[in-house]
């Protein structure tokens, strides 16, 4: 537990409810602010980067590392058994949280009307929770059936303790160590893979859609100059005296009509291909310009070396402050401070932490996920629910590898049974709801309740159940 005396301590603490509760919203706030740089970081790689690998991958590890290191924190103290319990809260809270309560407020942003049993994009009339929605793309239903296959992690670790095998607790964690290092490893290949088939893709879509304007616009200029000549032609057909019978007759113009407008016509292609590619691509060339200027304005390599530094130093704001941040959760409610030592809050170190550190550690994600929604474009609402799963296949792949690695290494007891029994249930059941590509507004009500449910059923399996 932490030190009775703060002398010794570099960084302020306090042995009262009222002092560790303003450290607590000290530390937190500038744990938020160093998520929040790491937010900003990541998404200037929008500018540069594939948004599917940003919101799937990049985001997801960003922030991943603040409650990783947390967790490590947590574990690296003399007290290290104690304040596990803050590391377990965390993983808990940040997991559960990123699944309920912004999925929620994307749903709410994000809203469109819904057509047909697909949401309009951009569309949005008033407020219904049957009639609005948002309408994903595959790679939603893949990233929720991703996380809930890493969540198979839990069932190792928490093997032994649903068997009554505390002996195996050790292997059990190092083999968990090892599966999640190659789920994160499988993961990241994954996203890189599906980014780069989905710009191929796009970039097939994009040709043959500008094959089949240039296609249509010349087919359309050749009909014209044909006709052009064919009335050309038509002036130039002498008019035969009155009485003369040398007039031709209708069948003989309609013929040299047509011989007409099949050779000009012929001609005209040939020409105006090479002037209809050059219209089409004025305005191309154009953009193109505007880009280059862009582009030359704020080079890419500026934009990464931005991007890198202002993570870099977020990192370093959470890394510094992540483990005065676990002393405080632990101070709050450690009972040694009572009476002429200090005061504490009578809860278990658990409950503060699933509530407070995720707030903080992933106010990144929770800030880019609703910015994302809110623009009511179906590439931007995927790039959010992207996020959320990928925000838990990470925690159930490095933060859990982070925490088995903690137990193994340090030889500590795993008693977490109600924890790892509830995380398990939330992600299956969202995980489950994610798989529709149409999200109803009412989807919500739910999913979000189930932030809360979880708390009442921790406390349900581990005070009237009797779990770990």
């Amino acid at each position: 537990m932490p030190d009775v005396d703060c002398l010794t301590s570099l960084l302020p603490c306090s042995h009262t409810v009222t002092g560790n509760l303003l450290l607590m919203i000290l530390y937190g706030v500038i744990l938020a602010g160093g998520a929040k740089l790491i937010a900003d970081g990541s998404e200037l790689l929008l500018e540069i980067s594939n948004p599917t690998i940003i919101g799937g991958l990049v985001l997801p590890i960003l922030g991943a590392i603040p409650d990783a290191a947390i967790i490590l924190a947590s574990g690296l103290g003399p007290d290290a058994q104690e304040q596990l319990s803050v590391g377990v809260g965390t993983l808990a809270g940040s997991t559960i949280m990123l699944l309920t309560v912004p999925w929620l407020g994307g749903l709410i942003l994000g809203r469109c009307d819904l057509r047909d049993g697909e949401a309009e994009e951009g569309v949005c009339n008033g407020f219904s929770w049957t009639q609005q929605g948002v309408t994903v793309d595959s790679d939603v239903p893949s990233s929720a059936k991703i996380m809930m296959l890493t969540a198979i992690s839990y069932f190792v670790v928490q093997g032994p303790g649903w068997a009554g095998h505390e002996s195996a607790q050790r292997p059990a964690a190092l083999a968990t160590l090892i599966m999640g290092a190659v789920f994160l490893v499988f993961y990241c290949v994954y996203q890189v893979y599906s980014s780069m088939a989905n710009a191929a893709s796009e970039r097939k879509f994009r040709k043959h859609q500008d094959a089949i304007k240039a296609n249509a616009q010349v087919n359309a200029l050749v009909a014209i100059y044909a006709m052009k000549g064919l009335a050309s032609k038509k002036e130039g057909i002498r008019t035969p005296l009155l009485g003369s019978t040398n007039a031709p007759s209708d069948e003989d113009v309609e013929a040299r009509q047509e011989q007409v407008a099949i050779k000009f016509g012929a001609k005209w292609r040939s020409k105006t291909l090479k002037g209809s590619r050059e219209e089409m691509e004025e305005p191309q060339a154009a953009d193109s310009d505007d880009k280059k200027e862009d582009e030359e304005e704020r080079p890419s390599w500026k934009i990464a070396l931005e991007s890198i530094s202002t993570m870099l130093f977020g990192l370093a704001l959470v890394s510094v402050f992540s483990d005065p941040m676990c002393d405080v959760l632990s101070a709050l409610t450690d009972t040694r401070f009572t009476g002429s030592n200090g005061s504490h809050i009578p809860v278990a170190p658990f409950y503060v932490s699933f509530i407070v550190t995720p707030i903080c550690s992933n106010a990144s994600e929770l800030i880019s996920s609703l910015m994302f929604a809110a623009k009511k474009k179906k590439e931007n609402i995927s790039l959010t629910y992207s996020q959320l799963y990928g925000a838990g296949t990470m925690n159930n792949t490095l933060c859990l590898a982070v925490f088995c690695a903690l137990v193994y290494l340090k030889n500590l007891d795993w008693n977490f049974t109600a924890e790892v029994t509830v995380i398990i249930l939330v992600e299956v059941l969202v995980g489950i709801v994610g798989l529709k590509k149409t999200l109803k507004m009412w989807y919500g009500i739910p999913v979000a309740c189930l932030y809360f449910i979880s708390l009442a059923l921790v406390a349900l399996l581990e005070n009237v159940v009797g779990l770990d």
